[in-house]
């Protein structure tokens, strides 16, 4: 199961079982954070900038940003290289597609490289 869990200050996407619970994505917002609803959508359509870099303790994170550099979402620092980092990434996609639905496309407002 997919859960979005909403604090007063942070959200945190998850994937849930019976057994264990792996934290997916997460923020910590501030005055200038956007939404919970607005990041899980940026993340979901992958609009926005995705950085992978080291935590500097030889585990990587990756931080998916705005265009003007303020942090959308960023993954816990536990993968162990950068490909396990973007396969991360991808799988907290598909929970942001899974939690929120598929995306919505108004007429005439197709995605670049889109058939219409």
């Amino acid at each position: 199961m997919i859960a979005v869990l909403n604090g007063r200050s942070d959200w945190r996407l998850i994937s849930r079982t019976t057994s264990t619970a792996d934290l997916l994505a997460r923020i910590t917002a501030d005055d200038e954070t956007p939404g919970w609803h607005t990041a899980m959508r940026c993340l979901r359509d992958g609009d926005g900038v995705l950085v992978v870099a080291s935590s500097g303790d030889g585990h990587y994170l990756w931080r998916f940003l705005t265009p003007d550099g303020d942090v959308l979402a960023e993954s816990p620092p536990v993968h162990r290289d950068e490909q396990a980092c973007r396969d991360s990434f991808a799988t907290a996609q598909r929970a942001a597609h899974t939690a929120l639905g598929p995306t919505h496309v108004r007429p005439g407002h197709a995605p670049a490289g889109a058939r219409v």
